[in-house]
C-alpha cells in the first residue's frame, strides 16, 4: 500500500491497515516513537467534506451485524455513561516467529491480538510501548424523532436503539453525560461467550462480561453537532438573517399549523410557539434564566378507543392515550428534533425510573436526555392510587427537572446532581400540581379542528425557523431596559394607590422572559418598545383567561 494510491474506500473497509501502513512510515522515520504519527489528523484530512463522511456507514442507519468487523464507521450518539475511567493497554510491541524473527505490531484502535504469529512477550524490550484509553458507554439520541432520524441517515428504515462502547486514545474532558456527537472509528463486534464464561461473570473470567457482549467503537476522532439536533442546521450552511427576512411570514404559517392542534386556540398556540423557541441561556443566583414550563389547563380528556375499548397508557406504556394530547404529540413531533411523550399515569410513576441510578451498572431514566430535548407531559390521564417508593422519587425527579432544570444521579452512598435544558409542556385538566413557569387555560368553546397536513418543504422551514432563531444572540437596549424599570416602578405605584395586586418581581422576570421570545420569533434579535408593548399585551390576555 502506497499513499498515493490510499483512498477513502481502503480506511472504511480495511482502517487498521491504513493505520498500520501510516506507522510503519513513521516508525522508518523516527524509530524513537517518540513524535507518533497523527492518525485523526490523518482521517479528518481523508474526509475532509460532508460528502465523503456521508460515505461512511452510519450505524444509526445500518445493524452492527450488516458491517464487517473492523470496519470505518460513525455513530451519532448520547453519552450515557463516562464513569468507567480508563484502561492500560500495549500500544507497540515487539514479536517474535517461531525462527526468531523480530516484527513489531500496532495495537490501537483494535482489541484484537495477533494470533497467527506466536510471540513472547518480554515487558522490557525498548520498543514495548504502554497507553491509556477511555471508556464511555454511548446509546442512540433518546427521544430523535423520526424525520430526524430519516434525514441524518438519508432512510426511511427505523432501527431499535443502539447500544455502544466508545475507547477514547485521548483524554478529553470536555465530553460530558448527556453531550450528543457522531463518533468516527473502527468497529469491533461483541465477543462470542461460552455459556460457563457467562455464568463466571467478570471476577472469574478476568474481564468485564457486560461490556464483552457490547458492540464496541474504537474512536479515532468525534464531530460535535449542532445543539438543537436539528440535521437541517449547519453552522456553515444556515443564515439567520435569511431565516430573519422570511420570520413573520414563517411565524404566521407556524401559529396557524399549532392552532390545529389546540381547537383553533391562538392565544394557546402562540404561547406554545414561544416555548418551542425558549433555552436556559443563563444561570445566576439559582435563577435559570430562560426557561419556560408552560402549563396548558383546561384540556379535554378524551380517551383514545380502538375495537370497542378504552386504550390505556398504563402497563409499561409511554404512548399517549388521550385524543386530544395525542393530536399535539403529532404535532410537535414534527417540529423537534428530540421529543418525548410522558402520560403520567400510576403505572408510569411505578414502573418506570425516571432518574439515572447506579445499579453495579449505571440504568439510565426516562429523562436522562440530552439537552434540547421537549417532553409531553398528560397529565389527564391520572388517575386515583398510591404511589410506592420508585414512584414517590421519580415525582421528586420531575418536579427538579421541571423547577431548577437539574437531574439527580443516584449512587449508593452519594446523589449527584447535573445541569440540564428540558423543554416541557404540560396538559392538565386544572392547573398543574407540577411546578411551572408559565400558566394558560384552553378556551373550550372553541371549534374543533382537524391537524392539517403541510408539505415537507414547509415543515423543514419551520423545523429551521425554530432551531436557529432559538440559538441566535439577543440584546436589549439602555434606552429600553430604562423604560421598562420605570413602567414597572409606576405600575406598582398606582396599584397600590387602587388596592390592586402589586406588579411581582416574578411577573417582570416572566415577562422579560416572554419578551425575549417574542422579539426572536419575529426574526429580530433586539428588543424595543413595540415588541415590549406587545409582549405585555399577550401576556393580560393569558391572566385575564386564568380569571374567568
Amino acid at each position: 500500500m502506497k499513499d498515493s494510491v490510499v483512498t477513502s474506500h481502503d480506511c472504511i473497509t480495511k482502517p487498521l491497515k491504513v493505520i498500520k501502513h501510516q506507522l510503519e512510515q513513521s516508525f522508518r522515520a523516527d524509530s524513537s516513537l517518540q513524535n507518533e504519527f497523527d492518525i485523526p489528523t490523518y482521517f479528518q484530512t481523508i474526509f475532509s467534506t460532508e460528502e465523503s463522511v456521508l460515505e461512511i456507514p452510519s450505524l444509526n442507519d445500518t445493524s452492527v451485524y450488516d458491517i464487517p468487523h473492523h470496519s470505518l464507521v460513525r455513530f451519532r450518539a448520547m453519552i450515557q455513561n463516562t464513569g468507567f475511567g480508563h484502561e492500560m493497554f500495549v500500544s507497540f510491541y515487539e514479536t517474535s516467529d517461531h525462527k526468531g524473527n523480530k516484527k513489531w505490531k500496532y495495537n490501537k484502535y483494535s482489541d484484537d491480538m495477533d494470533t497467527d504469529v506466536m510471540f513472547d512477550f518480554d515487558p522490557n524490550i525498548h520498543y514495548n510501548k504502554f497507553d491509556e484509553r477511555y471508556l464511555y458507554y454511548c446509546v442512540s439520541v433518546p427521544g430523535e424523532t423520526q424525520w430526524a432520524k430519516q434525514i441524518s441517515c438519508r432512510s426511511v428504515r427505523r432501527l431499535a436503539k443502539q447500544e455502544l462502547t466508545s475507547k477514547f486514545y485521548e483524554k478529553d474532558d470536555s465530553l460530558k453525560v448527556t453531550d450528543v456527537v457522531e463518533f468516527i472509528g473502527v468497529l469491533s463486534h461483541p465477543k462470542e461467550l461460552s455459556d460457563d464464561e457467562l455464568e463466571q461473570g467478570d471476577e472469574e473470567c478476568g474481564f468485564d462480561v457486560a461490556f464483552s457482549i457490547v458492540p464496541c467503537i474504537h474512536a479515532i476522532y468525534y464531530r460535535t453537532l449542532h445543539t438543537s439536533g436539528n440535521p437541517l442546521i449547519s453552522p456553515q450552511l444556515t443564515d439567520p438573517y435569511d431565516i430573519q427576512r422570511r420570520a413573520s411570514h414563517t411565524r404566521s404559517s407556524l401559529l396557524q399549523y399549532i392552532a390545529a392542534a389546540f381547537k383553533n386556540d391562538y392565544l394557546v398556540a402562540e404561547f406554545v410557539l414561544l416555548q418551542l423557541l425558549s433555552r436556559i441561556y443563563n444561570r445566576r443566583n439559582g435563577l435559570t434564566l430562560g426557561k419556560l414550563v408552560l402549563n396548558i389547563s383546561n384540556v379535554p380528556s378524551c380517551p383514545l378507543v380502538k375495537n370497542g375499548r378504552l386504550s390505556s397508557s398504563s402497563n409499561s406504556s409511554l404512548i399517549h392515550s388521550n385524543v386530544f394530547t395525542k393530536r399535539v404529540s403529532t404535532v410537535l413531533s414534527s417540529l423537534l428534533p428530540k421529543y418525548h411523550d410522558l402520560p403520567l399515569t400510576l403505572s408510569t410513576f411505578n414502573e418506570f425510573l425516571f432518574y439515572p441510578r447506579d445499579n453495579d451498572k449505571l440504568d439510565s431514566g426516562i429523562l436522562q436526555v440530552s439537552q434540547g430535548t421537549w417532553f409531553l407531559i398528560d397529565e389527564t390521564v391520572m388517575e386515583e392510587g398510591k404511589l410506592d417508593d420508585i414512584g414517590v422519587r421519580n415525582l421528586q425527579a420531575l418536579n427538579e427537572i421541571l423547577d431548577n432544570q437539574q437531574l439527580k444521579y443516584a449512587f449508593p452512598f452519594n446523589d449527584f446532581e447535573f445541569e440540564t435544558d428540558i423543554g416541557a409542556i404540560i396538559l392538565s385538566n386544572a392547573r398543574s400540581f407540577l411546578p411551572c413557569d408559565c400558566i394558560i387555560p384552553l378556551m373550550s368553546n372553541v371549534e374543533e379542528t382537524l391537524v392539517f397536513d403541510v408539505q415537507e418543504e414547509i415543515l423543514a422551514e419551520f423545523r429551521i425557523y425554530l432551531s436557529t432563531l432559538r440559538y441566535v444572540e439577543y440584546s436589549i437596549p439602555e434606552s429600553v431596559s430604562k423604560h421598562i424599570e420605570n413602567e414597572f416602578v409606576n405600575q406598582r405605584k398606582n396599584a397600590s394607590k387602587t388596592g390592586q395586586p402589586l406588579v411581582t418581581q416574578t411577573d417582570l422576570l416572566l415577562r422579560m422572559t416572554l419578551a425575549r421570545l417574542v422579539t426572536l420569533s419575529f426574526g429580530q434579535f433586539e428588543l424595543t418598545p413595540e415588541l415590549w408593548n406587545y409582549t405585555q399585551n399577550l401576556d393580560e390576555q393569558r391572566k385575564q383567561r386564568i380569571q374567568c
